[in-house]
């Protein structure tokens, strides 16, 4: 992903040989399959790997940390090894019928779409969540020919996660947006989702002042029509065997060098800082490089 990439081309501009790996069959991370291409263009993703390739960068995809090479193997064959794994393991509203048939993670619906070409089509699609990936779902969904896109979204869009444009540009491509409706259990029909069981927020006062509103549940209920359902409610880091993480899962560094418990390793962007952004994960390959 971004810093993994970034991480490699300033080492090979500096003179060092350098091996990639990827634990997906292609290289990029979430640019590739979780940006859609009329956000950033899968091409630029590609040049820049070409580019490594000219570099002298070996790219070797398909091979997972932790599970196919260890990190302590990767340490005793290199110099210095930077852990790059980022957050994509979906968080999950643990609520009934999420596996039906119809229930897609944001990052399941985006790769059909941006990386097989195939993306899912349906009359009726909510997305679930309020930031970035949310909104590219739901512009997605419009590309596919949906009839109706409905981002359900618990807090108001003031609170909304997302950056502003992207809300903006979403509306005006047609989708719809449902706030203070927190998500209880898909419906199904047949065995298959028909629709979403939503209960009614209203928004509270803050914990500290200066803090965003929290959200208080109704009575009330409703149900949402659908028949694909996207679930965008963030992402986590998955522990890599070998390195000390935190409570979230978060693998622990020193601050100032980025090494980990793993003498030679270091790591960062969002396996280290939580989800984030493209840049702040550029931000932090390339001052690796500079501590490797």
């Amino acid at each position: 992903g971004p810093a993994g990439l970034s991480c490699a081309d300033a080492l090979s501009r500096a003179g060092y040989s350098v091996t990639l790996y990827e634990a997906k069959p292609f290289m990029g991370g979430i640019p590739v399959y979780g940006i859609p291409g009329f956000v950033l263009p899968n091409a630029v993703i590609e040049r820049k790997l070409r580019q490594l390739e000219a570099q002298g960068v070996e790219l070797k995809a398909g091979v997972k940390a932790g599970t196919d090479v260890t990190v302590a193997e990767l340490c005793e064959k290199y110099r210095a090894v930077f852990v790059a794994t980022g957050a994509s393991k979906p968080v999950m509203p643990n609520i009934p019928g999420e596996t039906l048939p119809g229930v897609y993670t944001a990052n399941d619906y985006l790769m059909a779409a941006n990386v097989y070409n195939k993306p899912v089509a349906g009359k009726n699609v909510l997305v679930i969540g309020g930031g970035n990936t949310a909104i590219d779902a739901a512009r997605c969904a419009v590309r596919s020919g949906a009839e109706s896109v409905t981002i359900v979204y618990r807090r108001t869009k003031a609170e909304m996660p997302a950056r502003h444009e992207e809300i903006v540009h979403a509306s005006e491509e047609g989708v719809k947006f449902e706030f203070l409706a927190a998500p209880e259990a898909f419906a199904e029909k047949d065995g298959k989702l028909c629709g979403l069981v939503c209960r009614r927020n209203v928004l509270t006062a803050p914990e500290y002042p200066g803090g965003r509103n929290g959200v208080a549940p109704t009575d009330e209920t409703f149900t949402l029509p659908a028949d694909i359902a996207v679930l965008a409610l963030g992402f986590t880091a998955e522990p890599i065997p070998g390195l000390k993480t935190n409570d979230k899962g978060l693998i622990v560094v020193d601050r100032e060098t980025l090494q980990t418990s793993e003498d030679g390793d270091y790591a960062g962007g969002d396996a280290v800082t939580g989800a984030n952004t493209l840049v702040h994960a550029m931000a932090a390959g390339g001052r690796a490089a500079e501590m490797i």
